[in-house]
């Protein structure tokens, strides 16, 4: 079987290491020329950890991440706080 994935952000590029480490042919195709930070910070939830950890990339991730403090909610106009919920 082989399997064609449209986007190689955080989830193609997920949907395609699982499929491989299953044993199935996975591709990734992506428009954009080359793979790079775009300025945006991206909060992933326990549930989606898991799955990274099962995938065995747990080490690749420790140097790159970090814990918040708290979850802000911010007016999108003028970037002022609404609402923020301490963890």
């Amino acid at each position: 079987m082989r399997v064609l994935i449209a986007g190689a952000g955080i989830g193609g590029l997920t949907a395609a290491l699982a499929l491989r480490q299953a044993g199935i042919d996975a591709h990734c195709y992506e428009q954009a020329s080359v793979l790079r930070e775009v300025g945006a910070g991206l909060l992933l939830g326990p549930n989606a950890v898991r799955v990274l950890r099962r995938l065995g990339l747990e080490e690749a991730l420790r140097p790159v991440v970090t814990v918040p403090q708290s979850l802000d909610s911010r007016d999108w106009q003028d970037g002022s706080v609404l609402s923020r919920m301490l963890l």
